[in-house]
Formats: structure tokens, C-alpha cells, sequence
């Protein structure tokens, strides 16, 4: 596998036609049809068209969505080009999905472009406009993306991969239909309005990397923003009313949730930031998970869990977390409602009841029960740790049990101490 091939998607300049210029194309007002012998043998519905008129004539200068494809000589318009008055001199530009041609839209590009089955393909979305979905993405023209070539949406500013981050409305859909579009890797990305639904849902071999996921302007009861996909340095926030910032994950690594009900339900949940997810802060989903190095923190007096082990999930093991801030009634740092593998080396402040457990297989120790809040400046959205809390780095493990000379020093929490406000790798 090398590297995927690239093609480029402007919301802002780009234009969803392949193939040559076309000149003189007659179009009905009336109707909203445009006419081209042979133009428009790879349109489909949706695609966007930068129209104008090649005699300075009737039609208005701009895009236009396809509502229908008739056949490769006619496509109707959703609006009207003409302002009332027909035109015989239409004109589109090709595009060809280059940086100078590129794509309008990111079904467009899925459309238009040859899948690479060796490599898998990037498709770079700009920064500065947001892409705006029309309908749920499909890979019915693309083609299926399978393990070493993937399909990859990144954004970009000037040149791909530069870090730059590129904007999705979803325009109220889901992006990865139910699982259904496997290899999927999205990054450098804001991605927002996914309507009442889970957000961000690929199937296998997918992954959410350095992106930042919010509702937008939906309105989401109860469902996550993303779902069973490995989550790793992203900002995730505003999941709605008892939605879930990031759900049913296989690993959620050194990411940043915020404002979600419930902020993480995940097996592998490590090196999270999780703030003000005043259910659960973390929730166990499986038989199993690993909750290492998470710092919990709410600024209200949260009355659900910081750390939640739910029934069942008796191969659990917590270690290295801090939890402040479930003060509430009924508020608990660590609930294990049955069984619990292994926990240790946590630490707490401000919680009504530190920890809430059943039956715990190997207890470690090494708890602490702070006597201050251990942060910088939450308030801020400083989470390093006081020069007075550095106690914190007595985390588990101390040392090595192989090397005698290198001590571990590992700390409790995400952020590290004397890390300042440095994020871990990837957070935005």
C-alpha cells in the first residue's frame, strides 16, 4: 500500500462536471432543463454546476444543484438558472479534482473520480466554507473501500495534509450509514448537523482522527455523536439532550469531550478530557475496557458518575484517573454497581462519594483524596496540574519491573505534570 491518491472538494469555487467545457447549451426556463448533446454522461442528482452564460445573456451566474438526470444529453435543475428567460449559450466548466479544477462537493468527488483499489483515495475538502451534505454520502458509484485502501476525507488549507480543517454540514444525515461504509478515515474535520440521529457511524476499519464533532444546529435525543469507531484526539462536544459524545467505542484515545450527557461510553477509554458530562462521565459498554489516565472534571455539582462500570462488565479495570466535581446528590466518582478486575491509583476532590464499588478481584491502592483541586485553572480550560499537586505522578506503575534503573513516574490524569497547557498528541 502507498500513499491514497488525492483529489481536491472547494464548497467555494469547485464544480461537480467532468469532462470538457461545454458551450451553448440551450436552457428552458420554464422547466428548468438544460440541454447539451453528450454533456452530461457522468451528472447525477445532487451534483452542483457552475452555470453562466457564454454570450452575456440570460442565465444567472452561480450553482445549481442536478434534481434530475434525464439522460447523457439533459438534466433538470432544482432552481431556476434563467430568472424566467431561457438561454441558448449555457456554459459549465469542467473540473477534474485537482487543486486548480477541484470538485464542489465530496459526493461529487466520490462520483466522479476512479477509485484507487490498491492505495484507497484522500479527498482533501478545504478549509474556509463548509461543505453542505444534501443527502446521506453513498459509495454506489465509487465503489467499496477495503482494508489498505481506505477512502479518506481530510481537510486541508493550502496543501494536503497541512493541517488545515475543512468543514462538514451534514445537513441533518449520518455519515457512514449505520456501519454500512467500512474503511472510512476522517480527519482534520469539524462535522456537525447530523439531524436526530448518530452522528458519525462507519463500519469496520474506520477511525475519527483530530477532528472537531458537534450537533450544529440539530436537535439529538439520546443518540452519540460518534458511535463504534476508534476516536483519537478529537474535540467533541454538545451531544443534545441525554445524547452521548462518544459511544460504544473500541478506543477513545486523548480526545476532549465536553457538555454530552454521558461523555464517553468506550471499552479502551485513555488520556481522555472529559468535562462537564454530568451522567457519566465515562461508561463501561462491555465485558471488558481499560479506563487509564482519564481526567473526569465537572463545574457544577454533578449528581451522576464520573467513572461508571455498569452491570456485567466484571473485566474492567480503572487506574490513574482523576475525578472532581460530582458533588451533587447521589454524585460518585467511581461506581462499579457488580464485579471490578482490577483499580488503583486514582484520585479525587469534591465528590460526595469518592468511590461506590461491589466486589473489586485486585484493589491496588495508591488512592488519593485531594484537599484541593488539583488543576491550574478549570474555569479557564487550564487542566495542568498545580506545582502543589505533584503527588499526582505517584501513579501506578512506579517503576519498571524489568529495567531497575528507569523509574516510571507515571501520572494521574491526562494532562501531565509540569505539562502546562500543552495538549496530548492531537487534541485541536
Amino acid at each position: 500500500m502507498g500513499a491514497p491518491t488525492s483529489t481536491y472538494v472547494d464548497y467555494a469555487t469547485g464544480n461537480d462536471y467532468k469532462g470538457a467545457t461545454f458551450t451553448d447549451g440551450a436552457y428552458t426556463s420554464a422547466t428548468k432543463t438544460l440541454v447539451k448533446n453528450a454533456a452530461f454522461a457522468a451528472s447525477q442528482v445532487n451534483h452542483w454546476l457552475y452555470l453562466e452564460s457564454n454570450d452575456g445573456g440570460s442565465i444567472v451566474a452561480g450553482y445549481y444543484k442536478i434534481a434530475t438526470v434525464s439522460d447523457a444529453n439533459t438534466v433538470i435543475l432544482e432552481t431556476d438558472a434563467g430568472a424566467g428567460v431561457d438561454d441558448d449559450a449555457a456554459k459549465c466548466t469542467q473540473a477534474d479534482g485537482t487543486t486548480s479544477k477541484p470538485w464542489r462537493s465530496v459526493q461529487g468527488a466520490l462520483d466522479l473520480i476512479t477509485r484507487d483499489a490498491t492505495n484507497g483515495d484522500q479527498i482533501n475538502v478545504k478549509a474556509g466554507t463548509a461543505q453542505v451534505v444534501q443527502a446521506a454520502l453513498t459509495l454506489a458509484r465509487y465503489g467499496t473501500p477495503a482494508e489498505g485502501a481506505p477512502v479518506v476525507i481530510r481537510g486541508y488549507t493550502a496543501t494536503a495534509n497541512d493541517g488545515g480543517i475543512g468543514e462538514i454540514n451534514a445537513g441533518g444525515f449520518q455519515i457512514g450509514a449505520t456501519a454500512a461504509i467500512t474503511d472510512l478515515i476522517l480527519i482534520d474535520l469539524e462535522l456537525h448537523t447530523f439531524g436526530n440521529s448518530i452522528g458519525i457511524y462507519p463500519g469496520a476499519r474506520s477511525a475519527v482522527i483530530n477532528c472537531e464533532v458537534h450537533k450544529g444546529a440539530s436537535t439529538p435525543s439520546g443518540r452519540s455523536l460518534i458511535f463504534n469507531v476508534a476516536t483519537i484526539g478529537c474535540y467533541v462536544h454538545d451531544a443534545g439532550t441525554t445524547g452521548t459524545g462518544i459511544g460504544y467505542n473500541p478506543a477513545t484515545l486523548y480526545n476532549y469531550v465536553k457538555d454530552c450527557p454521558i461523555g464517553i461510553s468506550g471499552g479502551n477509554v485513555v488520556g481522555n478530557l472529559i468535562v462537564d458530562c454530568t451522567t457519566a462521565g465515562i461508561r463501561s459498554n462491555a465485558d471488558f475496557g481499560y479506563f487509564n489516565g482519564n481526567t473526569v472534571y465537572s463545574s457544577t455539582a454533578a449528581t451522576g458518575k464520573g467513572i461508571e462500570i455498569m452491570s456485567g462488565n466484571a473485566s474492567c479495570t480503572v487506574l490513574n484517573n482523576i475525578i472532581e466535581g460530582y458533588s451533587g446528590a447521589g454524585g460518585v466518582g467511581i461506581s462499579a454497581v457488580a464485579d471490578l478486575a482490577m483499580i488503583g491509583y486514582n484520585a479525587f476532590y469534591n465528590n460526595t462519594t469518592n468511590e461506590s464499588l461491589g466486589d473489586v478481584y485486585l484493589d491496588l491502592g495508591g488512592d488519593q483524596a485531594l484537599a484541593a483541586s488539583p488543576f491550574t485553572n478549570p474555569g479557564a480550560g487550564d487542566f495542568s496540574i498545580k506545582a502543589g499537586s505533584l503527588a499526582l505522578e505517584a501513579a501506578w506503575p512506579g517503576a519498571w519491573p524489568g529495567p531497575a534503573a528507569t523509574t516510571a513516574k507515571a501520572d494521574m490524569g491526562a494532562v501531565q505534570a509540569g505539562a502546562g497547557t500543552t495538549n496530548p498528541p492531537g487534541w485541536l
